[in-house]
Order: C-alpha cells, then structure tokens, then sequence
C-alpha cells in the first residue's frame, strides 16, 4: 500500500510515540487510504475518479484505485479539506452500508489525523471535530434462558462446603441481576 509522507509520518507517530499496536496502525492507515480515495473521486483526480458528480451518491464501489491517484494532487488536497467533505464521506460510508460502528471508528481515525496535523502546524484547524458521531444502537445485553439459570445453579455440589458456598454466590448473582463483568 502506497502511503502520502504525511499518512506515513502520522503511522509512525503511532507506532513509535503513542506505541499502538501494529493491527492499530495498519487499521489506521487503511482508514486514510479510502479517505483518500475518497478525495480523489471528489475531485476527479484519479482517471476512475467522478469529480463533479454529486458526492452523496458515491458508494465505496465507485472510489479509485489509490495506484491510480497522484500523490502530488492528494498531498496538497488533504490540509484543504473542510467539514462537508468529512461529512460527504460519512454519507459515502452510509450509502456503502457500513455499520454505524464502523462509519464511527474512521471517523475516530479522520479526528485522531487532523488533530496531528494541527498539532505538527500543517494546519489551523481540524475540520472534523466538527462533524458528530453518529448515534450508535443500543444492543441489548445477552441473557441466559430458564434452563440454562437452572443447570447452572444445580452445578455446584451442595453436599460439600465448597459447593454451597458457589450456590449461595450464584443464587445471588442471579437473583441480583449482577453482571458478570
């Protein structure tokens, strides 16, 4: 994968000074290459790019290749970019069907990258603290059913002192409705 020096020196940052492991840093850097494909098709940069088309009805199927997209035009591109196009790619990753956890984490990576730009003085502002999160959905916790509570509170051995003891543990975590965690 071919990375920007300025994508390359955030990744070290990572690695070496905020010792992230290396699926993080690979994760990272994937996220800043679609990111940049992304660019790319906004503004027409790539041969396979769409520049001009109306950037809510991309999807990820229609982003260059990163090969095909010129590092000089990108390099530059990336300290432009304002909070529309951070939000016109959330809109690329919802239209792609991403999960909204998903769509959060790279916007995570885009906050984390620009908040090192702004911090190495490649630019003033970061544009996407100002775009939200998008709202995650609340799962609801996984329980166990009748016959499980039942085998689990018949596993310990009540004849012994030990095994009462676990009864009486377990009867009150049920019973409580602690979690484990």
């Amino acid at each position: 994968m071919r990375q920007l020096p300025l994508i390359q020196r955030f990744c070290d940052h990572l690695d070496a000074e905020r010792n992230f492991s290396a699926h993080t840093v690979r994760s990272y850097a994937a996220d800043l290459e679609q990111f940049c494909r992304f660019l790319a098709a906004l503004d027409g940069l790539a041969p396979a790019g769409r520049g001009g088309a109306d950037p809510s009805a991309l999807t990820a199927d229609d982003l260059p290749r990163i090969e095909d997209v010129p590092s000089a035009a990108l390099a530059q591109r990336i300290p432009r970019v304002g909070a529309t196009e951070v939000r016109a790619y959330l809109a690329l990753m919802h239209n792609s069907g991403y999960r909204r956890s998903t769509i959060a984490r790279r916007l995570a990576t885009l906050r984390s990258f620009y908040r090192y730009l702004v911090r190495c003085g490649v630019i003033e502002a970061s544009p996407a603290t100002a775009v939200r999160t998008p709202r995650q959905d609340k799962r609801l916790p996984k329980c166990l059913d009748l016959e499980q509570v039942t085998a689990l509170l018949e596993a310990p051995d009540r004849r012994t002192l030990l095994g009462a003891r676990d009864r009486a543990i377990l009867e009150t975590v049920y019973s409580a409705g602690l979690r484990v965690g």
